[in-house]
């Protein structure tokens, strides 16, 4: 073998050699992951016991307005406000609305008239949208007032530019322009 080749050789072993020492071994590997692990899962916990929390706190809000308003909140999954068709119709023994039936009857009767809470934004609405009704049917005026006055342009932009064999204006045209300026001014 050559000189090259021997010191190649060489320089190959020393390079595995050096990554073997870099390499970890799969206990430290599953020992140094361990500790980020238990804290990921420790944060997640944390973040569902805040979101169970926050849930929680919402459905006691929601109860509590639905009491003050003179609604049954419902329990569970079902907690659906019943119509005046099922408080009506007690004749089912299944129904729950038989059981609450005289309950809602009385809420009803003490129940407070409110107001409607959407009133003040559909006004508002109102009047945006004959606003921008407005504004719209403003635009097609000034349009068609353009158009016009466009159209009336070209027209005597033609009359003008006619001419006679000769190359001299049309006279006729000339003064009818003319006349025409004179009655809009007076």
């Amino acid at each position: 073998m050559t000189q090259s080749k021997k010191i190649s050789q060489k320089s190959i072993r020393d390079d595995q050699r050096n990554r073997a020492s870099l390499a970890m071994n799969l206990t430290e590997f599953a020992h140094s992951k361990s500790k980020g692990t238990s804290r990921a899962i420790h944060r997640y916990r944390e973040k569902k016991k805040g979101q169970f929390n926050r849930r929680a706190a919402l459905l006691r809000q929601y109860r509590k307005t639905m009491k003050t308003e003179g609604y049954d909140a419902g329990k569970g999954a079902s907690r659906k406000r019943l119509t005046e068709s099922e408080i009506e119709t007690p004749s089912d023994p299944k129904n729950p609305a038989r059981r609450f039936s005289s309950q809602q009857e009385h809420k009803k009767k003490s129940m407070i008239i409110k107001a409607d809470p959407f009133a003040k934004a559909r006004s508002v609405a109102e009047q945006r949208k004959t606003m921008a009704e407005q504004r719209e049917k403003d635009m097609e005026e000034r349009q068609k007032r353009i158009d016009q006055s466009k159209k009336q342009r070209k027209a005597r932009a033609k009359m003008m530019s006619q001419r006679t064999k000769r190359g001299q204006p049309i006279m006729n045209n000339v003064i009818g322009n003319l006349l025409e300026k004179i009655k809009r001014d007076s």
